[in-house]
């Protein structure tokens, strides 16, 4: 086996629960500086609401990056620059929007803010309290760069969508479903998978030389562009199935069990 490279790992019920760092986590991290692997976070957060986390786990200023907002923007943890923006135009929310025809709720989401369309509604902030975001009602009269835009609303209203709407106005753009109140839109080459893929280029990393980690739907696209693909052990069936290895849950510290299991730490 090549030697290992890098670690691509999703946050939230995968080294998060409930927000909070295991005691396991966080020295399984700190043995890993000592190494030269890159540490990459993937996941579907913004960047000002990690900082604390990287001081934490040590990430901090060692050039590191991180694939955020579902993989549509790319973004250096210390200086935030942006390597790589997937991004929407405010002709793709006009189009979202009239397809949807008012029915649901949208949120609006850049790598630094988030927006709301018509109100603030109870999901948003629900969804806000990890995120962690400044909010600003959305104008679609200005021209921004958007990461992605969310469908809102209830686990059950939601569930009608998926089931009874017409997505062929999807066809053109990436959506997954990783929590139950929100369906996220993206530009079609975002997703976790591309994130890290363009990240992984740019350091010359090979796909036998990178292991991705996660428990979501949206971490099955970085299961396709890694060798040594992880699910968690709380992960559903259809994750485990699309990756090479299952370690345990993240209530027995799965993460830390799979770098033991690649002789890492």
């Amino acid at each position: 086996m090549d030697k290992i490279k890098l670690i691509s790992f999703d946050l939230d019920g995968t080294i998060l629960k409930d927000s909070k760092l295991s005691k396991g986590v966080i020295d399984a991290f700190h043995k890993l500086e000592k190494s030269d692997i890159k540490l990459v976070v993937n996941t579907g957060r913004s960047i000002d609401s990690l900082q604390e986390m990287f001081e934490t786990l040590k990430l901090s200023g060692k050039n590191n990056y991180a694939i955020l907002t579902t993989g549509a923007v790319v973004q250096n943890i210390d200086t935030k620059e942006i390597l790589k923006h997937f991004h929407l135009n405010i002709s793709d929310y006009i189009y979202i929007k009239n397809s949807l025809k008012n029915e649901y709720d949208l949120s609006v989401y850049t790598p630094n803010k988030l927006y709301y369309v018509n109100e603030i509604f109870p999901e948003i902030i629900e969804d806000n309290e990890i995120l962690s975001m400044e909010i600003e009602k959305f104008d679609e009269n200005k021209e921004i760069e958007i990461s992605r835009v969310n469908i809102m609303g209830s686990s059950e209203k939601l569930d009608i969508f998926e089931k009874t709407h017409d997505k062929k106005f999807l066809k053109d753009y990436y959506y997954v479903r990783n929590i139950p109140i929100s369906i996220e839109i993206l530009n079609k080459k975002a997703s976790k998978g591309n994130g890290l893929k363009a990240y992984m280029d740019k350091l010359g990393i090979k796909p036998s030389e990178a292991i991705a980690i996660g428990d979501g739907n949206n971490d099955i696209s970085m299961f396709k562009v890694v060798e040594h693909s992880v699910a968690m052990g709380n992960a559903s069936s259809e994750v485990k199935s699309h990756a090479k290895y299952v370690t345990d849950s993240i209530d027995n510290d799965g993460f830390v069990k799979m770098l033991e299991m690649f002789n890492l730490i």
